[in-house]
């Protein structure tokens, strides 16, 4: 099963505000309701 798809818009915003933002990424990721893990996949590609 897999799981969600987030589109690329999405994916910029959150990566954004974890580079820019004053939030940690677990918080950050919390508040968007995404797994802590995608969003430091994300930061890392």
């Amino acid at each position: 099963m897999r799981g969600n798809q987030y589109t690329q818009d999405f994916k910029n915003s959150a990566v954004h505000l974890a580079l820019n933002g004053d939030k940690s990424v677990l918080q950050i990721s919390e508040d968007l309701g995404v797994n802590s893990k995608t969003l430091y996949n994300s930061l890392n590609k």
